[in-house]
């Protein structure tokens, strides 16, 4: 019996102690904390920085655009140093305004300027663009039977224009009717006369 106690107490001297409970829990959590680390880096290098999208500025409506507001003009550079067009001439007839002036030195180019005589803002001037002397103005308001008008040119280069020269005036010759306008007269005058009418045209 002695002897089997003896025994026992060496068998129980060569077992390691067993861990507590505190320590098992403490080695539990440390793992866990391990493993959430190791899986939160690996989420962030696998997923990239996404790039931050430019705000894009609204595209203005026709509501946003004031009405009315015209476009503004640039105003051409004056030069001093240029000289405006001389011996300007205008003649005007069948719907034409023809106007021609002496070559300037420097000038590259000329605008002539045109309109019925002491037109009111804002219709005044029209502009045209002329490479040389004469320079003939066909729009349709040009030179209508009886009417006068202003004419003036400037010489234009790489840099600007120079100053306007002054008015020239013309007045638009009276021009006979059109055969066509004159038997639509004729033909309303035969009509008036065959109802009673006393007038006539002749």
């Amino acid at each position: 019996m002695h002897r089997q106690n003896t025994h026992t107490r060496r068998i129980g001297a060569l077992s390691p102690p067993c861990p507590t409970l505190g320590a098992l829990l403490r080695c539990l959590a440390l793992a866990v904390a391990f493993a959430l680390t190791a899986i939160a880096a690996a989420a962030c290098s696998a997923a990239p920085t996404p790039t931050p999208t430019p705000a894009l500025a609204p595209t203005p409506t026709a509501a946003d655009v004031e009405p009315g507001t015209p476009d503004p003009t640039p105003t051409p550079k004056i030069i001093a140093s240029l000289a405006a067009p001389v011996g300007v001439a205008v003649a005007a007839a069948d719907r034409r305004l023809a106007v021609s002036w002496s070559p300037v030195a420097g000038a590259t180019g000329y605008k002539v300027a045109a309109r019925l005589e002491n037109t009111a803002a804002p219709f005044e001037w029209t502009e045209y663009e002329a490479a040389a002397s004469p320079y003939v103005v066909t729009d349709n308001w040009a030179a209508m039977s009886g009417l006068r008008y202003e004419v003036r040119t400037a010489s234009v280069n790489a840099v600007g224009r120079s100053e306007w020269s002054s008015p020239v005036l013309v007045t638009a010759p009276e021009l006979p009717l059109a055969p066509a306008d004159a038997i639509t007269l004729q033909n309303a005058a035969a009509a008036r006369n065959r109802k009673g009418g006393g007038s006539s045209y002749s």
